[in-house]
């Protein structure tokens, strides 16, 4: 799939900056041309503003700069009467015949006739002429094209050779540019078939026992309710378990599809109280202890089911995970200037997670061989779902070992970012 989106960029991406070359190169060639047509005007116009003579010699210094812009080409001005017949001529070239002025004049006298146009070209013999009433003569001025033609072959040789090395230069560019476009959606790609592979071997599971425990209660139809009441409740734990690891995806991918959140000003101190307080019971059945300190009246802006979720979760991944007889405690406190806030909730560990799976903890399904298994009950969706939770409320989780035998979930809120997304 990414090589094709690939090829679909590099495709996109040089078709794009070759039709803006195209389009640029193109109106270059025609103000190229233009610019051309007029300085040979130019030369023509100059037979009949003086009598019939290429003014050469005594320039100042602005017509001299403008007449070195003139091309270098050969021109000639003919006198002819009433029936189009050659009178005189002048040049500015020894070499041109009475002759060839007799045949550009029968031609442009012609061509007049024909269209009606003063000015315009002679394609047969490579001129430009100009028709003009001056001195009560008709005058035919003649300039050659050679210049204009060696002007524009130069011009699009330059261009094409330009333009070919500039979409070289593009496609390579493109092809590596391409590359580093796609790997954002091939890290998603592959997360994705991570996701579904995961996720289906955490259906299977349940599915399997459910199957299996069906299988058992269908074999044995003379039984009654209460003795086969120990495969009816294990099949119900495990339906109980799916749902709540569909709802836990289901959750994700609604986070996923950016699904906008309910705000308004939450008093986080006493969200964090009221999940603390349930989880006193737990801890104490599982032999754990459970401390907290708590800063007062600290609100926010955010979704208060939301936030109340997050703590949930972070306390429940420390009791799970927690070491026997150990120690967890949450803290709540006030960074800097009034304006962050932090979560942090520790817990003792009997052995510590390596620097990898410290940093893998909030990705989906992500379970430590060692710390995170089936057996506590949990499909490695916690924290994921509470990596997301803090995002959509634009924080900052991390995890951290503050002490050899100490794990800590710190969770950092910027007010000023709340407020800003208040606004908006």
């Amino acid at each position: 799939m990414t090589k094709r989106l690939r090829k679909k960029f590099i495709l996109i991406n040089m078709l794009l900056v070759g039709t803006v070359l195209l389009v640029v190169f193109a109106a270059m060639c025609v103000s190229n041309y233009q610019k051309l047509v007029m300085d040979s005007m130019k030369v023509m116009e100059r037979y009949f503003d003086d009598g019939g003579k290429r003014p050469v010699p005594k320039l100042d210094f602005e017509q001299k700069r403008e007449w070195r812009d003139f091309p270098l080409s050969l021109s000639f001005c003919a006198v002819v009467d009433s029936d189009g017949k050659l009178v005189s001529y002048q040049s500015d070239n020894l070499n041109v015949s009475e002759e060839t002025v007799t045949q550009a004049v029968n031609a442009a006298t012609q061509k007049i006739e024909e269209s009606g146009e003063k000015s315009g070209t002679l394609p047969g013999l490579g001129l430009r002429y100009m028709e003009k009433e001056h001195q009560g003569q008709r005058w035919i001025a003649f300039v050659d094209r050679t210049q204009e033609y060696t002007s524009m072959k130069s011009f699009l040789f330059s261009s094409l050779l330009v333009g070919s090395c500039a979409l070289v230069a593009l496609f390579v560019i493109s092809f590596f540019l391409s590359a580093w476009v796609v790997r954002p959606v091939e890290k998603a790609w592959a997360q994705q078939k991570q996701f579904v592979a995961d996720a289906s071997h955490e259906l299977k599971t349940p599915l399997t026992v459910i199957l299996a425990n069906t299988g058992i209660l269908l074999s044995h139809p003379q039984d009654s309710i209460e003795q086969q009441k120990r495969w009816i409740q294990n099949t119900q734990e495990e339906a109980v378990n799916m749902k709540k690891l569909v709802d836990d995806m289901l959750f994700l991918a609604k986070s996923d599809a950016a699904v906008s959140l309910v705000y308004s000003e939450v008093n986080f101190s006493d969200v964090v109280w009221s999940s603390v307080l349930p989880f006193e019971s737990v801890a104490f059945e599982q032999g754990l202890s459970l401390d907290s300190d708590i800063a007062e009246n600290m609100n926010l802006l955010g979704d208060e089911g939301k936030l109340r979720e997050l703590v949930r979760i972070l306390l429940d991944n420390a009791c799970k995970y927690c070491a026997p007889k150990g120690k967890i405690f949450v803290r709540l406190e006030r960074e800097g200037e009034k304006e962050r806030f932090l979560l942090s909730v520790k817990n003792t560990v009997s052995e510590k997670m390596s620097e990898q799976e410290l940093e893998r903890m909030f990705e989906r399904f992500y379970r430590a061989d060692k710390a995170r298994n089936r057996e506590k009950g949990g499909y490695g969706l916690g924290l994921a779902i509470a990596k997301s939770i803090v995002d959509q409320h634009h924080g900052k989780i991390s995890a951290s070992y503050p002490s050899e035998d100490e794990i800590a979930v710190n969770v950092q809120f910027r007010m000023k970012e709340q407020k800003n997304k208040k606004d908006s």
